[in-house]
């Protein structure tokens, strides 16, 4: 269902949604997409109300990502190319050597060096995100052994895979996965995603008492997770 409500000279549209829940939630979705979740049988009146409400807060965020650069053309995966690593933005190099049958990334200083044996468009994409997966698995093995110590967790397997819409999940058998493009993001939006995902393990739930114990071992963690709102979507190929 659409809605609209008009904020100053401003007409904010949204897009409604009815979940089996007891509070209506306001959600931004980059670049300028409004969603409001709310209980079932909740009426329009007093949606609109509600979201009325939050109208300050609403073109507020909207025009935050507004001043965001996405990078939304595609690419082409040639030299000079920008791509982001552990939140560093490195250029791409491809070297050719038609005689290499396994590709190689190397990193030197803000180059990120790929020898492939041809300058094909989707082979060097699959390249980097191969890359990419490897380097996620690796780095977030190692948060993790880090952290489930301080939290007092034991995970039974953890991987970074293909996650469109999350950033991370833990299951019922204490399996935590988590987004390979997370790879790209700086090494404290990493370690929140990773803490976040193993006080699941605890608390399978958003709760206070959830919270409570991911801000017990990152006291900063509203703002590092502001930071994933905003920027998420910059996380890409």
């Amino acid at each position: 269902m659409k809605l609209s409500i008009q904020h100053k000279n401003r007409i904010i549209l949204f897009t409604v949604e009815y979940r089996k829940r007891k509070t209506l939630e306001i959600r931004i979705i980059p670049p300028d997409k409004v969603l409001v979740i709310c209980p079932k049988g909740l009426s329009k009146d007093k949606i609109i109300e509600l979201v009325s409400k939050k109208a300050n807060w609403i073109v507020k965020k909207l025009k935050e990502l507004e001043s965001i650069e996405y990078n939304l053309v595609e690419k082409k995966y040639e030299d000079g190319e920008v791509v982001k690593y552990l939140g560093e933005d490195y250029y791409l190099h491809i070297n050719i050597v038609k005689n290499k049958n396994k590709a190689v990334i190397e990193i030197n200083k803000d180059k990120l060096n790929i020898t492939s044996p041809m300058k094909d468009k989707e082979l060097v994409k699959k390249i980097l995100k191969d890359w990419y997966k490897k380097q996620a698995n690796k780095v977030v093995k190692e948060r993790v052994e880090y952290y489930k110590d301080i939290i007092g967790v034991k995970p039974n397997k953890v991987k970074a895979k293909e996650q469109k819409r999350i950033w991370g999940s833990c299951t019922s058998k204490g399996n935590v996965y988590f987004n390979w493009r997370l790879i790209m993001a700086p090494i404290h939006i990493i370690d929140y995603v990773v803490v976040h995902e193993l006080c699941h393990l605890i608390h399978m739930n958003h709760s206070k008492e959830f919270w409570k114990l991911v801000e017990s071992v990152i006291p900063d963690y509203k703002e590092r997770k502001e930071w994933l709102k905003k920027y998420g979507v910059t996380l890409k190929l």
